[in-house]
């Protein structure tokens, strides 16, 4: 005997003194199935751990088995092929070519070790798909001889021969057999030999395929020889001219012979993953949950596996029942490894595995214990009793059931005892780490006293407790509400949820409060609860709101209570006409009179609902909030516009033109910068500007108009002087100019936390001014002209935008082409020239009106004059407002201009010194501003002084430009003053009436 025989023969008498001392389960079962370990498992190449593209060449292809067996080939020519999406159920698999030519046709080579023979038992399997059978005549699974003619150190060969059929030689070539049945080409196979040298000699060899059994043959041999030379993976051996063609997905040796069970286990491990048709299937998941399989189970003849790992984290064990044909198998779904924070768990468990098992059961093995190597996950808990078992019908787990008792947890492995698992059941393991509130506090979150802040993004919220409310902005990955419990999200707090919100009590967001979500597709809200959706209109019936809703299917006469039908409008573009949203024959009673609308009053298919995406003009109301009660939009919406056959209309008369209804669906605001990007600038759906009704109404009904936003900036709003501040507010409708027959987006990407009307300042980087009239009755209307770099002096869409004329007493605007702009994007003013905006002017009161520019940004170099052509006068405008009187109306597109100096060149060294005052300053309509008229010095501070010297107002900022509204102080004198960044230092004396 030689030495490295009687060395393993010792190993193998020890490792069985072991087997009969400790009991098979004893060791961790970490193979194919969960079914033995390194001790007996000697090579294990599984194609799905090869980490190539798709046609590389494989050079080694690494064990799995823990002993290093590595399959290599240094010779280029000689390499297979990785096959990224083979037919085997569409896994990775190694493809050979083939071929009798030694050079060039594929084989692998794993080193000589004593795993892979020297033992009286054995185990092969391989999962295969030939494609050329018969071509050649010889075409090896695996072979381990010197040579075809040697008769000594040959252990085994495996192989297609004679017709297709498979043979087996064992300890050399004296009782060679094969299958009598043959193989196909391009057909898959599950391949298994087993021979055991303890049984007679008419059963020691094997072979089976696909589970079921081809062919038992007598074996004179009761050992493997210890044969020292390589194991040849696709060739019988070294320059034997014949090769394997077609793929190998699978490969595994055994140095035993494998039970019933144990095969068993393999042989639905492997059907599963590669969607092989098998005998004895006890796993019916595979087209979902066909990875990992895993198994325990007593087979017919009472051979039984009671302990299963395999490569996963989970491990089976001590079932309480094990009769014959009892098995209970477990596969996963491929999902990541990775811990998911998520409302898809029940209770307060906010935290799961995001991998799911299915459990397949034969009959019934009783209850056994699971065990969880968390070990990669970081953040889970370290208390066992913050686990849960989560068991399901399905791969969702929002519904499913939790089991928390007999959970210990010991280091980094997680034990669930006397567990009853069913067929069909799908389990994860879930921690709770959730942000919580319980009625009387918070606990788990990251703000003060436990509350949720930002920093909470990755967790979920969960309001399991009455009066719960949001007092800063926070953010959660999912946000669940429990029945009978409330939670609001107060004005000017904003919550952020990632993913979904499941809703069985009350959520109520406040008028500047905001609930964003950032999920993409569509909704995955779930719950039967409550939303409340509280937005402050105007508390006058006599004046409109242009409204939208935030939630699905709003009653237009039950959200406002109160309103006469008869006043509520949307803009249906099919008819080109102001329409009701109620159904032809819809019985009401207007301005005191009853009334029943006919066909021509109302939208075709209006059923008083809003629909979702839909501008709606609506009065106001007593107190002016008005409540949306349902549930909150979320996800994808689209809306058609309509561009009808006068494209060019600057007069938003509705009839026969572009205007266009719309409105935010969402119940916070959304970024119109995002939105115009959307619609405007990536598809031509729309051009012009974001058109915003005047609903801060403060004059008479007949001097409402609107504010506009494009991406130059914005125009204040006529009565309120307000500007649109980038962002479009929750429940708030708007116009658009369709520029194609189309549907407008609108996307959860868009939206965000802005939800009231503060001004934001635009974009320092390109030239631009604003410049107001008012009349003699105060009325104001203000444009914007810009000089984007890719404008020019045509009309661009999406800087270009048309003057639309809410009232019959004053407009104001630049003039393009005959037509009215109240934004106008200008190509740059060349250093050295000058250019000439004519302007658009309507003022039906007589009397006196001021011209003045409010604010000129990055506009240094510009000299600015405003041209009065009737009187001859040129004033610079930046330097002094231009007042003139008229008893008469003044309708006019020429009889004003500006008119834009550039200096030769541009620089700090261009800078004008020569003026005295570096800030302009002033209050008007309960506002006051402030803008910085040359240089690049920001504001730092705006302070408000009372005649005694008391600070009444102070706002930190840092822009070139600020707005402040000041209609909280009291009627009188006050004293402003203006810090700039550069140590500059302003003040003025100013009366607010």
């Amino acid at each position: 005997m030689n030495k490295k025989l009687q060395q393993h023969q010792i190993a193998v008498l020890f490792t069985t003194a072991l087997f009969f001392v400790f009991g098979q389960d004893s060791f961790s079962q970490t193979g194919p199935g969960g079914v033995s370990d390194s001790a007996n498992l000697g090579l294990w190449l599984d194609a799905s751990t090869l980490s190539l593209s798709d046609n590389a060449s494989v050079t080694s292809w690494t064990d799995q088995s823990g002993n290093g067996n590595n399959a290599g080939q240094s010779s280029n020519s000689n390499k297979p092929s990785f096959n990224a999406s083979s037919s085997l159920g569409g896994r990775p698999a190694v493809h050979f070519s083939g071929g009798t030519n030694n050079s060039t046709s594929d084989y692998l080579t794993v080193p000589d070790d004593d795993k892979l023979d020297g033992t009286s038992g054995l185990t092969f399997y391989a999962v295969v798909r030939p494609d050329n059978m018969g071509n050649p005549d010889v075409q090896a699974i695996y072979g381990k001889r010197p040579s075809q003619n040697s008769s000594s150190d040959w252990a085994y060969t495996w192989f297609f021969w004679n017709g297709n059929n498979l043979y087996l030689d064992l300890d050399n070539n004296n009782n060679r057999f094969g299958t009598p049945n043959s193989y196909s080409s391009n057909t898959n196979y599950m391949l298994n030999m087993t021979f055991d040298g303890s049984l007679s000699q008419s059963q020691r060899a094997k072979i089976y395929t696909n589970g079921s059994l081809s062919k038992t043959n007598s074996e004179s041999s009761t050992n493997i020889p210890n044969s020292n030379v390589d194991l040849y993976i696709g060739v019988m051996d070294d320059g034997y001219g014949k090769y394997f063609s077609g793929d190998m997905a699978e490969l595994m040796i055994f140095t035993k012979a494998l039970n019933r069970a144990e095969r068993i286990i393999i042989d639905n491990y492997l059907g599963a993953k590669y969607q092989i048709s098998i005998a004895n299937d006890h796993f019916a998941y595979e087209s979902d949950f066909g990875l990992g399989v895993i198994g325990i189970g007593r087979a017919s003849d009472g051979s039984s596996h009671s302990a299963s790992q395999g490569k996963g984290i989970l491990k089976i064990e001590n079932p309480s029942s094990l009769n014959n044909n009892d098995f209970l198998f477990i596969g996963h779904n491929d999902d990541e490894l990775a811990t998911v924070d998520t409302c898809d768990a029940p209770g307060l468990y906010g935290k799961r595995i995001k991998r799911a098992w299915k459990v397949g059961e034969s009959n019934e093995v009783g209850t056994v214990d699971l065990t969880f190597d968390i070990s990669s996950f970081s953040d889970f808990s370290s208390s066992g009793s913050d686990y849960a078992l989560l068991v399901s019908s399905n791969a969702t787990f929002k519904n499913a059931t939790t089991i928390t008792s007999g959970i210990s947890l010991s280091g980094n492995e997680l034990t669930i005892s006397g567990v009853n698992l069913n067929d069909g059941d799908v389990i994860t393991l879930a921690t709770t780490q959730s942000v919580v509130w319980d009625g009387v506090s918070w606990s788990n979150g990251s703000g003060s006293a436990g509350s949720p802040s930002s920093a909470d993004a990755s967790k979920k919220l969960i309001i399991n407790g009455s009066s719960a409310s949001l007092n800063n902005d926070a953010s959660c990955e999912c946000l669940e509400v429990l029945s009978g419990n409330d939670f609001t999200i107060n004005n000017s707090q904003d919550l952020t949820v990632s993913s979904a919100i499941d809703n069985e009590g009350t959520i109520t967001v406040e008028h500047t409060g905001s609930l964003i979500q950032t999920n993409t597709g569509s909704d995955q809200n779930t719950g039967n609860g409550n939303y409340i959706i509280e937005k402050d209109g105007l508390a006058n019936d006599a004046y409109f709101n242009l409204w939208s809703s935030p939630i699905q299917s709003a009653d237009i006469l039950n959200t406002f209570n109160g309103v006469n039908p008869c006043d509520v409008f949307v803009f249906e573009s099919d008819i080109q006409l102001y329409s009701h949203d109620f159904t032809p024959g819809f019985n009401t009673t207007c301005n005191g009179n009853p009334v029943t609308f006919q066909s021509g009053d109302v939208i075709s298919g209006g059923d008083g609902i809003m629909d979702v995406a839909r501008g709606y003009y609506i009065p106001g109301a007593t107190g002016g909030t008005r409540t949306f009660d349902g549930q909150v939009n979320n996800g994808n919406f689209s809306i058609a516009i309509t561009q009808q056959s006068n494209p060019n209309s600057s007069n938003a008369n509705w009839t026969d033109d572009n205007w266009n209804l719309i409105g935010n669906p969402y119940p916070s605001s959304i970024d119109a910068n995002a939105f115009w990007t959307e619609n405007a600038i990536n598809n031509s759906r729309i051009s012009g500007a974001i058109y915003y009704w005047d609903d801060a109404q403060t004059g008479n009904f007949d001097d409402g108009d609107f504010a506009q936003w494009n991406t130059i900036g914005a125009t204040s709003s006529p009565n309120s002087s307000v500007s649109p501040n980038g962002s479009i507010a929750s429940g708030q409708g708007f116009w658009v100019v369709a520029d194609a027959n189309s549907s407008v987006q609108f996307t959860n990407s868009m939206r965000n936390a802005q939800n009231d009307q503060f001004f934001k300042t635009s974009s320092q980087s390109e030239p631009k001014l604003w410049l107001t009239v008012v009349d003699s009755a105060g009325l104001m209307n203000q444009l914007l002209i810009g000089f984007p770099q890719d404008a020019t002096d045509g009309f661009d869409k999406i800087y270009d935008a048309y003057k639309a004329e809410g009232n019959s007493h004053i407009a104001f605007g630049s003039v393009l082409d005959t037509l009215g702009y109240a934004i106008q994007g200008l190509a740059p003013v060349v250093p050295g020239s000058e250019k000439v905006v004519d302007l658009y002017l309507r003022s039906e009161r007589s009397g006196e009106r001021t011209i003045r520019l409010d604010s000129a940004l990055a506009m240094d170099d510009h000299t600015i004059y405003l041209l009065d052509r009737q009187t001859g006068s040129e004033v610079e405008i930046s330097e002094s407002d231009y007042t003139f009187t008229s008893e008469n109306r003044i309708d006019s597109k020429s009889r004003f201009a500006l008119k834009f100096v550039r200096d030769e060149t541009t620089g700090i060294e261009n800078v004008k010194t020569d003026k005295e005052d570096q800030v302009k300053l002033f209050a008007h309509d309960n506002l006051i501003e402030a803008s910085v008229r040359r240089g690049n010095a920001k504001i730092n501070k705006l302070q408000v002084y009372d005649i005694a010297g008391r600070e009444v107002l102070n706002v930190k900022t840092n822009s070139q430009y600020i707005q402040q509204p000041v209609s909280k102080l009291n009627v009188g004198v006050y004293i402003v003053r203006v810090q700039l960044d550069n140590g500059a230092d302003h003040k003025k004396k100013i009366v607010i009436q």
